[in-house]
């Protein structure tokens, strides 16, 4: 069968569109690809970002570190109540001439007596020990300031013993007795003798029986007599 010129030259034509149409599509997909120059797509920057290297840590040694040790704050501040030569605030040292020796011995043979009144008014270091109504009874420790004013015939005994504490030797028990600061007990001197409070009216009797002096120092010893029949020495001193 013979073809006619004019279908060669339709067939020529659709060669070429589909030729062009390969060629194109083929372009394209180089272009999608990323191929030739302008399709090069670089990488986006990736910044380093820096190293924290983490802080040393100190070796431990085998023993604890030692903290610093504050010195203790004093307690006691006293300055309202100095009537004695030295102005010192009372220790339980201040008694050791009692509780280690006049306790046990008795008056020492060299003191001298005291029997006028301005010699003992003032302010004086005193010192309280229960003393035991069986065995084994603890031992209830108050040292503080007091206070004679007055004269011979109307005496007054005045306690002071703002921010003092009270020991317990048998159980370690400490009180605040600051509640009896200012307690005053009514009395007189004579013969060398001070009495003051009233059993009846006040619960308690300050019977101090010996004011004597001795190198340079004024001494008193006695005792406090309760309503519950419990007693306690009381001695006092100055400077």
């Amino acid at each position: 069968m013979k073809h006619s010129k004019t279908t060669s030259s339709l067939v020529r034509v659709l060669v070429i569109i589909l030729v062009v149409a390969l060629v194109s599509g083929v372009s394209v997909m180089s272009a999608g690809c990323g191929g030739g120059n302008g399709g090069d797509v670089s990488e986006p920057e990736i910044k380093e970002q820096p190293v924290v290297m983490p802080a040393p840590v100190p070796e431990e040694s085998g023993e604890p570190e030692e903290m610093p040790v504050s010195e203790p704050e004093l307690q006691y501040n006293f300055d309202d109540y100095r009537g004695y030569a030295d102005g010192e605030t009372p220790s339980i040292g201040d008694f050791f001439w009692f509780t280690e020796d006049v306790k046990w011995d008795g008056l020492p043979e060299a003191g001298t007596t005291i029997t006028d009144f301005s010699a003992i008014s003032g302010y004086w270091k005193a010192y309280t020990e229960t003393i035991p109504m069986f065995e084994g009874e603890g031992e209830y420790l108050k040292w503080f300031n007091v206070e004679i004013i007055g004269d011979a015939n109307k005496a007054t005994f005045i306690y002071h013993t703002k921010n003092f504490f009270a020991s317990d030797m048998e159980t370690g028990r400490t009180d605040d007795i600051s509640g009896m600061d200012g307690e005053s007990y009514s009395g007189s001197f004579s013969a060398g003798q001070l009495v003051a409070g009233n059993m009846a009216t006040k619960g308690m009797e300050i019977k101090i029986s010996d004011f004597y002096s001795l190198d340079g120092k004024q001494y008193a010893v006695g005792e406090v007599s309760y309503k519950s029949n419990e007693k306690e020495y009381i001695v006092l001193v100055r400077p």
